[in-house]
């Protein structure tokens, strides 16, 4: 039973494992509707796709705005997390899922 039991924390630790960025001196660039591409000093270092939480079909292009706002409440952010959350000019959405590029 103890097996058991070590089994499905190891199988659940493994499969919700959250995917962070730092924010310091990251840049964001917006590549698709909600998809946004993160840099830092000119490097490519992930991708953060963001679950804005309302219809899609009112949701503004962000491709087509000079520079979205951001506010992040913690120093790094995660997917499947607390750190989730954060402000895109004013709305509080989530980080839906975040790829680090290797």
């Amino acid at each position: 039973m103890k097996k058991l039991f070590l089994f499905l924390f190891i199988f659940f630790s493994i499969s919700v494992s959250a995917s962070c960025l730092e924010i310091a001196g990251a840049q964001f660039e917006a590549v698709d509707k909600r998809i946004f591409l993160v840099s830092k000093a000119g490097i490519n270092v992930g991708t953060l796709s963001v679950d804005l939480g309302y219809d899609y079909e009112g949701v503004p292009d962000f491709r087509e705005m000079k520079s979205p706002q951001f506010r992040f409440f913690t120093p790094k952010i995660c997917d499947q997390s607390p750190n989730e959350q954060f402000l895109l000019n004013g709305k509080l959405v989530k980080a839906h899922i975040i790829k680090v590029f290797k």
